[in-house]
């Protein structure tokens, strides 16, 4: 079985959470309480994150 990445377990609580709160009020803090991280995690993945945030926004989760 294939574990997920930090990255898809960050993008996927992004848009958990997205689903209840408007994206302009997400905080890292709802992200990462959301799927278990520390906000240290969320940091080292941030420039990855943002890359993937149209995707995720759009509904195009691909994360490899």
């Amino acid at each position: 079985m294939k574990r997920k990445t930090s990255k898809k377990i960050l993008a996927e609580s992004f848009r958990e959470v997205a689903e209840s709160k408007n994206i302009d009020k997400i905080t890292v803090k709802d992200i990462t309480d959301n799927c278990g991280y520390s906000p240290a995690t969320f940091t080292d993945s941030l420039v990855i994150s943002m890359s993937l945030l149209p995707g995720i926004i759009h509904g195009r989760l691909t994360i490899s």
